[in-house]
């Protein structure tokens, strides 16, 4: 519910802005979103993925790949969409393409290990 409250906050706030001074709207947005992101990221999003890693009682094996790489994906989308909305979209390209090569890298040791497998899997 504070979440709600701090985002009708900064709409409110928002609007003045854009109304007293329309050619800062831009920087105080996206101020604005990036400290609503965080709070987000370190009020709901981090200690839900703790509680979901600590909620199987028997270890899954990928499961903090996985998730870390949800969570890394879900941040360079809202990054990304906000560089498009601010009509940035080339350069929200380039971060959510180098996103998406660090979570190939998060996973490169264990499809080298698939390769492995399946090379052996293959050879005669």
């Amino acid at each position: 519910m504070t979440i709600l409250f701090y985002a009708v906050i900064m709409l409110i706030l928002l609007m003045f802005i854009q109304m007293a001074i329309p050619t800062l709207h831009r920087v105080f947005y996206t101020v604005f979103f990036f400290l609503l992101m965080s709070f987000l990221i370190m009020r709901l999003f981090i200690p839900f993925l703790q509680r979901l890693l600590h909620a199987f009682p028997v270890e899954i094996p990928y499961l903090s790949l996985i998730l870390g790489s949800a969570f890394i994906y879900f941040v360079s989308t809202a990054v990304s969409q906000h560089l498009s909305d601010q009509d940035y979209e080339s350069l929200a390209f380039l971060s959510h393409t180098a996103v998406k090569l660090v979570i190939l890298s998060l996973w490169l040791k264990e499809i080298i290990e698939l390769f492995s497998i399946w090379q052996r899997l293959i050879e005669p």
